[in-house]
């Protein structure tokens, strides 16, 4: 059976992460440059990851959750069943990022100064203004050897390593906290409480031919599973629908 895990946050922090995460693999799946696309889808997702830690204390927020992480885990050490071996590598881990965010300066700095980039980073704003004819120097970028071109974007992109791996094992921990469970949405809906829970993983089966939006409060979420519609854009399932979530 075909089955989707759609993931949605229930605060502001964690969608911040998610979109962080998203953008991190559209970058890193386009960085190869195999293909002629691939450059524009590069440079396009770079640019807005730029603009989003631009917007955001990123690194605090890190740092508060990889505190929580460590604490958490120094916890769990005394627990007979836990491995200890993985625990202490998880462990060190943790403690490398803190370090490692804590002497960080002002993230993307080194991205924004970069003459080259700032070159070409207005334009992409502009619907249509990353053709050849407006960007010049990127054309010409694209015609450098690939050995070269690999060693700049690893060069832009080193500086941006504690986040991605902070992002990465903060978020492992969020969607760990729990197993999936099966439960049915009858009529296509179902509801629940939101007490200490930052995330819901919906796993289901587009057999159904619906998908699940989500919206809710601090108190309660509910989860309708929605069908396409020619005429209206969308409309509610009317049938009962079995699907598994994880409250994290």
């Amino acid at each position: 059976m075909n089955l989707v895990i759609y993931e949605h946050p229930l605060n502001e922090k964690l969608r911040t992460f998610m979109r962080v995460e998203h953008l991190l693999t559209q970058v890193n799946n386009n960085k190869t440059l195999e293909h002629e696309f691939q450059y524009l889808a590069f440079f396009d997702a770079l640019f807005a990851l730029i603009d989003l830690l631009d917007r955001n204390d990123i690194r605090a927020e890190l740092s508060k959750e990889l505190d929580r992480n460590e604490q958490n885990l120094v916890k769990w050490a005394q627990h007979p069943q836990i491995c200890n071996e993985v625990l202490q590598q998880t462990l060190k881990k943790v403690v490398q990022l803190q370090n490692s965010l804590s002497k960080m300066g002002r993230i993307c700095t080194q991205l924004k100064e970069n003459p080259f980039l700032a070159s070409i980073r207005q334009r992409f704003a502009i619907p249509g203004g990353c053709c050849h004819f407006d960007l010049p120097q990127l054309h010409f970028w694209t015609q450098l050897d690939k050995t070269q071109q690999a060693k700049e974007i690893e060069d832009w992109l080193e500086c941006l390593t504690p986040i991605e791996e902070a992002i990465d094992i903060v978020l492992n921990f969020i969607r760990e906290r729990n197993v999936f469970s099966s439960f049915k949405a009858k009529n296509g809906f179902y509801q629940g409480n939101t007490d200490n829970i930052e995330l819901l993983r919906i796993q289901y089966t587009p057999a159904y031919g619906a998908y699940p939006t989500v919206s809710g409060n601090k108190h309660r979420y509910s989860i309708r599973f929605m069908q396409l519609c020619d005429q209206l854009g969308r409309v509610s399932a009317e049938e009962d629908i079995i699907f598994s979530l994880a409250c994290c």
